[in-house]
């Protein structure tokens, strides 16, 4: 099910892209290119969750191939889908640090779809750097042997988000022509891989990271090219900035994933300090490359709902590198309000001297959603107050090895409250008030959606195992406020709602299915970014996605029984088909594929029952409509 609907998602891309080309003989000049590349992948290690422990999976160097279809969002922005492949073979493994390296075999086949937006950098050469950052959807296709024929083996196909930050050059070569040298790193995170079906293994759960060095080519469909100066935009002469910001940070409880328990570990309150470079990418639109760092300390912990807590201590050190997209709205004020989100990577450092005994420097998927106010006046420097939610995903903890202690995995997510300085380089940046006091005039938009959603299987790791639970079909309603940020570029905000029950899990690949029974709420607060295809004939194909916060509500009976709520960073990929059903008003249908990553959900106090850990994927297919003002 999950192939045939990436499939079709790739697919209607295309469709869409040729009929546009038939639609508009001016498509030539939208500066649309292809890419086809390929490099060497060089993969973290992978923490595979199953069979009561944490399999550190040591995974050889690789490679990847792929191709990109894209375009120019704005002058000096490009907009991209770009379908790509992976493929590593398994190494060696541990279960606990210390332990001599047992063998592993076996490959792994890794699938993305993704939507990329890149900044290019006009240094006034013919080289010309980039950096920017995609979010999509990945499968992973894996069959590895772990040791003996008694140890575990996974052998099954798994979705789950995917996402990649990257940088590189592009450099003409000819004409039309360009060489692209670039790095990226590529995330797939919490797939959920079944066991052998011939062994009855049990199931897993696992992320996949990986730094990838490639080269490609670049061929521009006629006009001005990516890669052409002269095409670089007039607000990038020279319109950057720099902050500086600190403040407070609220930790959510972190779930380690250890002894066959999720130990649900409660955080004590701590601190954030960062740094960002930006610039003004269009009216309203701002690109940034920020660096930060997060530090709190452990209080305590608990095994089970409703068990006595557990002194913990320790220290936390998170370490971003995001690239973020922010979304100024005018309200005809020096205070400016601004929505928006980053995804990029994320360093863990830990330090606990309890249960756990991790000493360890880590890496993972990273991203934020985030919110503010800015006061800008005639001087170059704005004060900044905002709200950040901010994770870095599924990260694999070593044991210290003097110990011998089991692995673990982790997610960290916390609330964060900053005040900040930005002080803008260059006479042209000095940003006078906005001087816009009719906010509707800025082709503002409302938007109310409903449809049917098919939910991915969820690999709750829970008391040992990771039970799969399948869920029936479900529903989806939400609403969107949105406005066009550039031409054919349309910024939203959404509160969406996804409702479906529990139909049946298992634990390992042998019949029989066991009975389900319960319901996941999960709600979301998305950035979402839309590019639109206008085809002059009232029908408007777009392409899309978005970063936020997922809060899932889940009473489930699958195994031991889990009641609570849990957060996690959410985040989407989207396609559609708009049509103007009047000046004011247009009709709407798409597909999404949406999920909330690896939320953290207390036992059923009822049972003292243990925690688990859970990540919510499903397929939306929606119709709406558009109330323009």
């Amino acid at each position: 099910m999950r192939k045939v609907l990436l499939s079709s998602v790739a697919a209607t891309a295309l469709v869409l892209g040729a009929e546009n080309a038939r639609a508009d003989d001016s498509w030539m000049d939208r500066n649309w290119y292809a890419t086809l590349f390929a490099g060497a992948g060089f993969p973290e290690e992978v923490g595979m969750t199953h069979d009561g422990t944490t399999y550190n999976t040591d995974l050889k160097t690789g490679f990847t191939v792929g191709g990109a279809v894209g375009t120019e969002l704005v002058p000096g922005l490009r907009g991209e889908l770009e379908f790509s492949y992976q493929r590593y073979t398994a190494n060696d493994y541990t279960y606990f640090a210390g332990q001599p390296p047992q063998f592993a075999d076996g490959p792994a086949n890794l699938y993305y779809l993704l939507a990329n937006v890149w900044k290019d950098i006009d240094l006034g050469y013919r080289i010309t750097p980039y950096v920017g950052a995609g979010l999509g959807v990945g499968i992973a296709d894996i069959n590895i042997e772990h040791g003996t024929p008694s140890e575990p083996d996974l052998d099954d196909s798994g979705a789950g988000l995917a996402a990649q930050l990257g940088a590189g050059v592009r450099v003409p070569l000819y004409e039309n022509i360009s060489l692209d040298l670039s790095y990226r790193f590529k995330a797939l995170m919490t797939a959920t891989i079944l066991g052998d079906a011939g062994d009855g293994d049990e199931h897993g759960k696992m992320s996949f990271y990986s730094h990838l060095v490639q080269a490609g080519l670049v061929f521009d469909f006629g006009g001005p090219k990516p890669s052409d100066i002269a095409a670089l935009s007039a607000v990038d002469d020279q319109n950057w900035y720099v902050s500086l910001f600190s403040g407070a940070t609220f930790p959510e409880d972190v779930g380690f994933e250890s002894y066959s328990f999720i130990y649900n570990h409660s955080m004590k309150d701590g601190f954030t300090v960062g740094g960002a470079v930006g610039t003004q990418l269009t009216d309203g639109l701002r690109g940034e490359i920020e660096f930060s760092y997060v530090n709190y300390a452990s209080k305590d912990y608990t095994p089970f709902r409703g068990f006595p807590n557990i002194p913990a201590s320790g220290d936390t050190d998170l370490y971003f590198i995001l690239a973020n997209l922010w979304k100024d709205i005018d309200i005809g004020h020096s205070l400016v309000p601004y929505v928006g989100g980053g995804i990029g990577v994320g360093l863990v450092t830990t330090d606990d001297d309890n249960l756990f005994e991790k000493d360890d420097v880590e890496i993972g998927f990273a991203g934020q959603f985030g919110a503010g106010i800015r006061y800008v006046t005639n001087s170059p420097w704005i004060i900044d107050a905002g709200y950040r939610f901010k994770g870095i995903v599924d990260v694999t903890l070593h044991g210290r090895d003097a110990i011998l202690k089991d692995h673990e995995k982790a997610s960290f997510y916390s609330h964060n409250l900053q005040i900040g300085a930005t002080y803008n380089f260059g006479a042209g940046n000095q940003v006078e008030p906005a001087g816009n006091d009719d906010p509707a005039g800025q082709d503002w938009y409302v938007s109310l959606f409903g449809g049917g959603v098919v939910p991915e299987d969820s690999g709750i790791t829970n008391f040992g195992q990771v039970y799969n639970v399948t869920f029936d079909a479900g529903f989806t309603v939400g609403v969107a406020v949105g406005t066009e940020v550039a031409e054919d570029l349309r910024g939203e905000l959404e509160a969406s709602y996804v409702s479906y029950a529990a139909n049946d899990y298992t634990y390992d690949r042998q019949p029989p299915d066991f009975p389900a029974s319960g319901d996941a709420d999960l709600y979301f607060i998305l950035a979402n970014l839309w590019k639109d295809f206008d085809l002059g004939n009232g029908f408007t194909p777009y392409i899309g996605g978005g970063i936020g916060i997922g809060i899932a509500e889940v009473d489930i009976q699958a195994g031991p029984p889990l009641d609570d709520t849990g957060i996690g960073l959410a985040g989407q990929l989207g396609a559609g088909l708009r049509f103007k059903i009047t000046e004011n008003l247009t009709a709407d249908a798409g597909y999404r594929f949406k999920g909330i990553l690896d939320t953290v959900i207390r036992g059923d106090p009822a049972f003292f029952a243990p925690h688990g850990k859970v990540s919510f994927f499903n397929h939306s297919f929606i119709a709406g409509a558009s109330l323009g003002f």
